[in-house]
């Protein structure tokens, strides 16, 4: 992308904006049926979702090892505690 691409700059964002509100959407109704705790911040899970998710089709490209993928996962998913 190139600095002065506003264009795509305005579409990755409302992209972004997009994800996020889904995640969140699901976080809330975690909260809601108990799974998730009410201290969590969710608008922050679901932004760290969202970059998990944009940086694993990347490394997946890259470099696909599933061990270590599951384990990433399993990290990240391990915040919902």
């Amino acid at each position: 992308m190139l600095p002065d691409d506003i264009s795509t700059l305005n579409i990755l964002q409302e992209n972004k904006r997009i994800f996020e509100k889904i995640y969140i959407d699901y976080l809330s109704l975690g909260v809601e049926r108990g799974q998730i705790s009410k201290s969590k911040n969710i608008q922050s899970i679901a932004s760290l979702i969202y970059t998990m998710h944009n940086g694993l089709k990347v490394i997946t490209k890259v470099n696909f090892d599933e061990k270590e993928l599951i384990e990433s996962v399993d990290t990240l998913l391990s915040i919902l505690d």
